[in-house]
Formats: structure tokens, sequence, C-alpha cells
């Protein structure tokens, strides 16, 4: 009896241990505030669960981070101080022995942010504000927000909503109502920055005015948080050229109102240290809607212009010889421009030879190869027809060349200390056939790809990843996959899939993030 006994409870306890997973990684709810104040010390506080463990905080804005000590076990706070010179949405994980957090955002704003209470759900409860001024919320379901303000006549100030670009699930709508309960000002989606909304409100008269904020589906609570700034911030809709933040510093011009001091700037403008890229730039020369006063263009090179209206319709001039083949791949959406591009190239005498795909949600692209030397022509316009006014575009032109794009599904790959994790990796080719081989960026030491190659004509591999015993647990590290092909150039393995996963509402995911991928070494 007591050997069956002791047989039944070891059948008991290897049960347990085969339906209990291992101690789970922590996972973040909420962030509280939604913004740190650069050059100064905030402490944030997240609230989730499995954060017993949590030894570290990495930011993408590179804070110095000091553990504050809590008392109630379903939250974490860390000091942070933000250097002086960070600005606009930024990345933060929490990390330990026992995994490592989803990428959540938070932004770096100058404004110190007051929290609501929650209670300002009608007219007669609205939170007071005085300009300039953030408040960080939460809405609730089938609710709206209300914040009230005074205001002189004709007293201008900029309204903001940051909810998606922060990661919430929130779609916002924003109202202003004159002192009687009318409404005199609403925004709802603003082209450049998707579904956030953000516009210019001037008083008409003296008094009193009230700020209505609520999701167009009046969904709300978890993951509904948004940040709400009024202030006399400047608003740049744009830059003229497009910005892309891999690439090397120029100048540019801010579509928008003028930004006197870019330390007190609304942290949701373009970046005040806009980068494009170092190659040949080429511009366009309006007019140029007709054939016989396209902009001639030659190639490589990156074209920048602006649709002046919705109906704009931009023509380049451009030779190509016999067998040539050409790509032609457009920027809009990506970099936050509010336009969607078709592209078409036509021949001298204005026939179609080739389109972009007018049915795919990425940015415009097409290629061509030409069977005949000649002069011919690229045409850009708004694939919709309607949209804003002075859209900058981007186009860059150069010569097809056999190669490959790699992306991944996870961004975070957890590896117990001694031994093996795998991680997944997709290759799309481009008439390129050979063996994709792929390294680590930085070198970890400790850390190895033991099997690191997809295969000549093969899509796709796993990639094995060892950490030695001499990896402590909870030791982390941000890397990049690099994949090399028989040109050893290296092409950054794309993590857009494992970010559209993390922020399904976004229509382009946080580029900090792009190819960032965790490391993190659990215990065993």
């Amino acid at each position: 009896m007591f050997s069956r006994s002791v047989l039944l409870m070891r059948w008991l306890i290897a049960l347990f241990l085969a339906i209990v997973p291992l101690s789970a990684a922590p996972q973040i709810s909420q962030i509280e505030p939604l913004a740190v104040v650069p050059g100064s010390r905030t402490v944030l506080t997240f609230f989730g669960s499995n954060l017993e463990s949590v030894s570290n905080l990495w930011t993408s804005f590179g804070a110095e981070v000091e553990r504050v000590k809590n008392t109630n076990s379903g939250k974490i706070s860390f000091a942070v101080r933000c250097p002086a010179d960070a600005t606009g949405i930024h990345a933060l994980q929490l990390l330990g022995p026992q995994g490592a957090s989803p990428f959540r955002l938070l932004m770096v704003d100058y404004l110190p942010a007051a929290r609501s209470s929650g209670l300002n759900q009608n007219f007669t409860n609205a939170m007071n504000l005085t300009p300039p001024v953030a408040v960080d919320a939460q809405v609730k379901s089938e609710a709206a927000d209300f914040y009230k303000f005074n205001a002189k006549a004709n007293e201008s100030f900029s309204i903001e909503i940051i909810a998606h670009r922060l990661g919430s699930q929130m779609d916002p709508s924003v109202r202003v109502l004159d002192a009687a309960g009318k409404e005199i000002a609403f925004c709802d989606d603003e082209g450049g920055i998707w579904r956030d909304a953000r516009f210019r409100f001037s008083a008409p008269l003296t008094g009193e005015y009230t700020i209505v904020v609520n999701d167009v589906g009046f969904a709300g609570g978890a993951n509904h948080n948004y940040r709400l700034r009024v202030s006399n911030d400047p608003l740049v809709w744009f830059t003229f050229p497009l910005i892309d933040p891999v690439e090397h510093t120029t100048t540019f011009e801010s579509i928008g109102e003028k930004i006197a001091d870019p330390q007190s700037t609304s942290p949701a403008n373009p970046s005040s240290a806009p980068v494009i890229v170092s190659g040949t730039q080429l511009f366009e020369s309006e007019p140029n809607n007709e054939r016989t006063n396209a902009t001639s263009v030659p190639w490589p090179g990156v074209i920048n212009g602006k649709l002046a209206n919705p109906e704009d319709v931009d023509l380049f001039q451009f030779s190509a010889q016999k067998n040539d083949r050409l790509i032609f791949q457009s920027q809009t959406r990506s970099l936050g421009s509010p336009c969607d591009l078709a592209l078409k190239v036509r021949k001298k005498d204005g026939s179609v030879l080739a389109q972009s795909d007018t049915g795919s949600a990425n940015d415009a692209a097409l290629t061509n190869k030409f069977d005949e030397s000649g002069s011919y022509f690229l045409e850009v316009k708004e694939l919709s027809g309607y949209g804003a006014t002075n859209a900058p575009y981007r186009v860059r032109v150069e010569n097809f060349e056999p190669g490959f794009t790699a992306s991944v599904d996870d961004n975070i790959v957890e590896i117990k200390r001694g031994e093996k994790a795998k991680l997944k990796v997709t290759a799309t080719r481009y008439e390129y056939d050979a063996p994709i081989r792929f390294k680590l960026e930085p070198d970890v030491a400790g850390l190895t790809i033991e099997q690191s190659e997809i295969g000549e004509k093969k899509k796709e591999t796993e990639l094995v990843l060892a950490a030695n015993d001499e990896v402590a647990a909870g030791f982390y590290q941000q890397v990049k996959i690099v994949g090399l092909g028989t040109n050893d150039v290296p092409v950054t393995v794309s993590t857009r899939p494992a970010l559209k996963k993390g922020f399904p509402l976004m229509l382009n995911p946080p580029p900090v993030l792009e190819g960032v991928v965790t490391i993190v070494v659990r215990e065993k």
C-alpha cells in the first residue's frame, strides 16, 4: 500500500511538472506615466504579471536606470534619467532571469504630465487644464473624457492625441466645445500620423472651452491609453525631403509651422535632425505634369517631389538602354507622408509600359526590363485621387540587382544557460539562388549561431543559437541579425512581422525597433 502511494505521488508530481510551464517572462499591462522628461529623472511604474524576477530595464534612448522598491508585487518601478537631447517616441523592455517582456513604447516629452482622475466622463465633471500641459489617461468603454480650459479671443493652441503611436488600441476622436456645449472644432484621423489626431485650435471668443476625447467606436479599458497635449508648440505635418532614419544628415524644409526652439516642441513632430540618403538626390521642377515639361532625372538616385494637390501628376523623363532593368521604389506612408502613390512607366507616345500594384498595402514599387533603348517617363500621382496638399514623396530609381531580403516572426530569443534556442528566418529571393549565411551584430561573448545558413535556393531555416555556461542568467543583449550573400553586402534581417504582431494597429511599426532582436539568457 505504501509503495503504491509513493508511486501515485511520484506520478502526480510528474504530471504537475508536465503541465505547469517554466516561470513565465514578464508582461506589461500598463505604464505610468506615458512619457519621460528629457534631462530629468522620471519614475516609471510598470503594472503587469511575472514582474518579481525583473532586474533590468532597457530603453532605446540610452537612459540611466535605477530600480525603485515597490511594496506591491503587481508592479515594479525604475527611476529613469533621460538624456537631455532625446525626444520623440522610444521603446523599452523589462528583463530578468525569467526572460524579457514584449517591447513597449513611450514618449520623451518636455511637458510633465498630469494624471487623469478617471472621473471626468461628462461636461460637468470636466478636468481643469492650464496649458501648456499634458495628460495621461485611459478611456473607458462607451465613455468620453472631458477637459476644460480658459482661452482669450484668437488665442491658439496645438491639441494632440498620441495613442496608437504609443501602441495603444485606441483610435481617438477629439472635439472642442464652447461654454454652451456647441461643437466648434473636430479632428479624427490626421493623414501623416494615421489614426491619431492633431490640430490647431483658435479660440473665437474669450471664455471657457472643453476638449472631449473618445475612441471612435467608443471602445475602452485595458490598452486604450492616450496622451493629450495642449500647448503652444508648432505642429509640423511632415518634412521635405522625407526623412529616412537609417540615412545621413542633411538640411530640410518643415511643412507646417516654424519651430523657433527645437528643445521646446512637440515630440510627435518629425525629427528635428532629419536624415536622407547620401547618394544622388533628384528634385522635381514644377510644372512637370506633361511630357513636354517633365523633369529630367538621371539614375541611380532618389527622386524627391510633392503632390501639390490630390489631382497633381508629376512626370520624370529618363533614359534607358536595351536590356536595362530598373526598379522604382516609393516611400510615403512609411516615412509619415499622408499619400499613397501609383507609379507608371510610359513610353514617349504615352502608352503604359509598366505600373505598380494598386492593391498592395505597401509603398508603391515596380520593376521593368526595357526592350528598346530610348527616353521614357515615370508618372507619379496620388492613388486614391484625394488627400493632402503638398504631400511629399520619395522614389528610389536604381538598377535591378539579384539579391534577397529576410525577416523573422519573433524579436525575442530566450536561451537557457548551456542550452540552445531556435529562431526561424524567412528569405525572399530576387533572382538570387546562392546560400545566405547569418551573423549577429554585435558579436556577443558566450553566444554563438551554430546553424547559420539558408541553403541554395531555400527560403527559410531555423537559426540555432547557443549560450555557454559562462553566460549568467538574466544576461541580455539587443542585436541585429545580418544576412550575407556571395557579395558580402550586409542585409539586416527585418523584424517587421514580429512588430506587426506586437503593434497590430500601426500602419508602420516603430522604426526605432526595426531589426532589433533581444537575446536573453534564462535560468535553467
